[in-house]
C-alpha cells in the first residue's frame, strides 16, 4: 500500500524506470483511445450502411488486411539484407 501511495512522486524522476513507466502509460492511453475511436467509427459505419452493406465492407476489409499482412512478411529482414548488398 505504501508503494502505491508514493507512485506519482516516483514517476516524476529522470531515471530509467520513471521514463519507461511514463512512456508505457502514454502508449497504453494512446492505444486505448484508438481502440475506442475505431469501435465508434465501426458502429457509426454499421448504422449508416445497414447490415448487408456493412457485411460486404467487413468481408472486403478483412481480405485487404490479410493480403497486407502477407505482403509484409519478411519485408523487414529483406530490406536490411538488400540494402547491405546495394551499398
Amino acid at each position: 500500500m505504501r508503494s502505491i501511495r508514493f507512485l506519482p512522486s516516483r514517476l516524476r524522476g529522470d531515471g530509467f524506470g520513471a521514463v519507461l513507466a511514463r512512456g508505457a502509460g502514454g502508449a497504453f492511453f494512446a492505444q486505448s483511445a484508438a481502440l475506442g475511436v475505431g469501435f465508434g467509427l465501426h458502429l457509426t459505419l454499421a448504422r449508416a450502411l445497414g447490415a448487408d452493406s456493412y457485411g460486404v465492407y467487413s468481408y472486403a476489409f478483412a481480405w485487404i488486411a490479410l493480403l497486407a499482412f502477407l505482403c509484409r512478411l519478411g519485408l523487414g529482414t529483406g530490406i536490411v539484407r538488400l540494402l547491405g548488398e546495394a551499398q
